[in-house]
């Protein structure tokens, strides 16, 4: 009944925070998605806190392509927005900044004003890699000669 099912939830909440803490990323992951997958859970928990619990926890464990490929958008009804921006979060960590700056976009597009979605923020990361994917060339490290300029002088005559 009712409170087995709390129970099972408390422990599966218990056993991930404890997998956390103890840096055991891919029992971490596993347990939150037991936990989503939990047809009671949505009574006890808030998914979008356990969305990000579960890439915080890929993240660690340097899974970027399996934290992307578990949250799939198009499944996750209410959570759309907060999903595309757990992904954009991860594709930025991987590196991939047009991704991550497609996600974010999408994550804006998909956010409803009573979601409690944080638009600012989501804005604030998608401007910052816009930022520095535009940022001059030579600024970069790598444009600027190691050595001594090359000598132009011109021919003697």
């Amino acid at each position: 009944g009712l409170e087995e099912s709390q129970r099972q939830i408390d422990a599966l909440l218990d056993a991930a925070t404890a997998a956390m803490r103890e840096h055991r990323w891919d029992a971490a992951a596993d347990i939150y998605l037991q936990l989503l997958a939990h047809p009671c859970a949505h009574h006890r928990i808030v998914g979008h806190e356990v969305l990000d619990d579960l890439f915080q926890a890929q993240r660690a464990a340097g899974k970027h392509d399996e934290a992307i490929a578990l949250l799939d958008p198009a499944q996750a009804g209410k959570f759309a927005a907060l999903v595309h921006d757990i992904r954009g979060d991860a594709l930025a960590a991987k590196g991939d900044a047009v991704g991550a700056r497609q996600e974010y976009e999408s994550a804006l597009t998909a956010a409803d004003p009573e979601s409690g979605f944080d638009r600012e923020f989501a804005e604030l990361k998608r401007d910052a890699l816009v930022q520095s994917a535009s940022a001059p060339a030579a600024a970069s490290p790598a444009a600027t000669p190691a050595g001594p300029p090359a000598a132009t002088e011109a021919p003697a005559k």
